[in-house]
């Protein structure tokens, strides 16, 4: 049955403050730069604290005191900030509950727990959070055999806060295992490069101890699935986590100059999005290939310096700016671009499979198609240029959970055909390409990306024979 139905929007500032009651500040939950080179190209929710959101919904409807018996969650998918979230709790027989977590109609997280009702809380000697565990590094060497103990504490006052009803319903001890649990994962083991898949706890009377020991019991190569037997206060349980792949690191520049044959001297180059990715990959080889190269950043200034220092230092010739795409009156150049290269984009793979959002579809609209054209409009003024403007293969596919983001890329590409209609000693490139190697694309699993030096030294050259 059906009991309570509620949401909530999760903000950058609620995962600072899950961050500092728990411990737990993966880059991947607070760093909102860091985040876009991880694994889901953002800030995401910190698992742990929609299990406590969950609980503490769930005590809001009961008045007396209870234990957590067992409980048992699975994280199916990234729960990303500013977007709500549902929460549906159903009540079963015997003290049960099951939750389930929704976002944009994607299950995110399903749970389950079985609570018994007790007399009242016993006081505890709960820890106070004061000394941070420092962020570690994930060594696949040594991880198969990994086992430590790290301490159960929290912030009380921030617990009591934050969940309330949580906090006056389940004894603070219980409530600092499930916290600590997102301690072990985000910072210990296996630590920075980790996501926290699932876990199952079970009460264990007997098993007196104060900390939460941790044993690695398989690791799994193939998957990067790593398996952890956990033993806490009277509580006994498994941990599934998974290693999420380190950022793409873009070749060299020395490595990109040696691996073609094009020349561009005395062409002038804006590329939009070529701080990261495949726009890096892009800056980097126009660059060497002898043309002066503008190209932007949106939010890292420090990656885009990095890259024209790289370059400068080589003999090349670039500068970057920042740029918002999204303002729709962008400041005038100080040049006129021969090659116009565009790579800005969000987010490619935000959509749900079965399920098409309106909302989704006009930011990638204006991403892809009013953005693109207003850049065009302002910048290309010159009687020849070359664009280049990267469509994908998504749309032959018909990717079930691309839909939004193919109906976009398609508009595009009418776009482009009707600028090359339009200017006949223009070259308007929009190929489909197959999925490349980037930060979007890197995935826990093996996947087959195309190295983006080869599959961008084609198109480069036939930009600059325009």
């Amino acid at each position: 049955m059906l009991d309570l139905q509620t949401s909530k929007t999760f903000l950058h500032d609620d995962q600072l403050a899950f961050a500092e009651l728990s411990g737990d500040y993966n880059p991947l939950h607070v760093d909102p730069l860091q985040s876009r080179r991880l694994l889901y190209g953002e800030q995401v929710v910190h698992g742990i604290h929609l299990v406590l959101w969950g609980l503490d919904r769930i005590c809001g409807e009961k008045t007396d005191s209870y234990s957590i018996e067992n409980l048992n969650c699975v994280f199916k998918a990234p729960c990303r900030l500013d977007d709500s979230v549902e929460l549906k709790i159903y009540s079963l027989e015997n003290g049960q509950a099951c939750c389930l977590f929704t976002q944009k109609h994607a299950v995110v997280c399903e749970m389950s727990v079985e609570l018994s009702k007790i007399e009242s809380q016993q006081a505890d000697d709960t820890q106070e959070l004061e000394q941070l565990y420092d962020l570690c590094n994930t060594d696949l060497s040594k991880l198969s055999m990994a086992s430590g103990a790290i301490d159960i504490c929290c912030k009380r006052e921030s617990v009591r806060e934050r969940f309330e009803s949580l906090y006056k319903s389940i004894p603070l001890q219980q409530v600092s295992v499930l916290i600590s649990l997102s301690t072990l994962v985000g910072m210990v083991c296996p630590g920075r490069d980790s996501v926290f898949s699932e876990f199952e706890i079970n009460r264990k009377k007997n098993n007196d101890i104060n900390k939460l020991n941790y044993t690695v019991c398989n690791f799994d190569d193939r998957f990067n699935r790593i398996q952890i037997s956990i033993k806490a206060p009277h509580y006994e349980g498994i941990i599934i986590s998974f290693l999420r792949p380190k950022p793409y690191a873009v070749p060299t520049y020395a490595d990109i100059r040696n691996s073609h044959k094009i020349s561009c001297n005395g062409k002038k180059a804006l590329v939009v999005g070529g701080s990261r990715g495949i726009g890096a990959v892009a800056t980097k080889m126009l660059a060497s290939a002898g043309a002066e190269v503008y190209f932007t950043y949106y939010k890292c200034k420090a990656e885009a310096e990095s890259i024209m220092t790289e370059c400068n230092s080589s003999g090349a010739n670039t500068r970057t700016f920042a740029f918002d795409i999204l303002d729709t009156d962008p400041s005038p150049l100080e040049f006129q671009p021969d090659m116009f290269l565009y790579f800005a984009t969000p987010n490619a793979f935000r959509g749900v499979a079965g399920h098409f959002s309106e909302k989704l579809y006009n930011q990638y609209y204006e991403y892809y198609v009013n953005a693109f054209l207003r850049l065009v409009t302002q910048y290309c003024t010159l009687k020849q240029v070359g664009i280049f403007y990267p469509s994908s293969v998504a749309i032959d596919e018909n990717v079930p959970a691309m839909q939004e983001y193919i109906k976009a890329k398609t508009v595009g590409e009418k776009c482009c055909s009707q600028l090359q209609r339009e200017h006949s000693k223009w070259s308007v490139l929009s190929p489909r390409l197959p999925r490349t190697m980037s930060d979007q694309t890197n995935s826990i699993f093996a996947v087959n990306n195309a190295d983006p030096v080869q599959l961008l030294a084609g198109y480069m050259k036939q930009l600059v024979e325009v």
